[in-house]
């Protein structure tokens, strides 16, 4: 589509998400990719939207207010769910100056780092972290890759990408083995 755009005297949008809708609004692709653009775009909205906040719902009715079975409850929570996202939609729109898709995976860096660091953990060890000090430990690692993030710019002039999710990862996992209780105090309850 940037060759497109360069072929046919286009200025293309200075976000990589509104180069699509800008060439469908602009009529430079024709009205069959109109068509196809809006019906693609409400069908994936929607199969995703109604997962999402299905899942929402209930996590909160469930888990959180322990109440499943009000239906009015469920309505009720499901238009603050929906009511929550859409603001931060908008938040996100007013004060954000880079492109979705790499919002995201700024985001997923910091917070798939520690999923990432668990999985591996418990995937490649039969070791057993202290229960208290995993919480800490997957809140603390993203707060200490923020800050290193933003001193190596002030130190070095690097700038941390998505390598900053395999550092979360690997600080994460680091620290659950350090943390490990000692091998002979877990044993099995099958034992005797």
């Amino acid at each position: 589509m940037v060759l497109f755009c360069r072929q046919n005297g286009i200025t293309p949008p200075s976000r990589g998400d509104e180069l699509l809708p800008s060439l469908c609004a602009g009529g430079y692709l024709g009205q069959a990719a109109n068509y196809a653009f809006a019906v693609g775009i409400v069908a994936a909205a929607f199969s995703s939207a109604d997962s999402a906040y299905t899942a929402l719902t209930t996590s909160v009715c469930v888990d959180v207010i322990r109440r499943p079975a009000s239906q009015r409850l469920r309505r009720g929570v499901h238009a603050g769910v929906i009511l929550l996202s859409f603001l931060l939609i908008l938040l996100f729109r007013a004060f954000s100056s880079t492109s979705v898709i790499n919002a995201v995976y700024q985001i997923a860096s910091y917070t798939y780092g520690p999923l990432l660091g668990l999985f591996a953990f418990g995937l490649f060890t039969k070791k057993r972290p202290r229960p208290s000090l995993v919480p800490l430990i997957c809140i603390a690692v993203p707060l200490l890759c923020r800050a290193l993030a933003q001193l190596s710019v002030s130190l070095w002039n690097y700038h941390f990408g998505y390598e900053l999710l395999i550092l979360n990862g690997l600080l994460v996992f680091i620290l659950l083995w350090l943390s490990s209780l000692p091998s002979g105090s877990h044993k099995s309850s099958n034992q005797v």
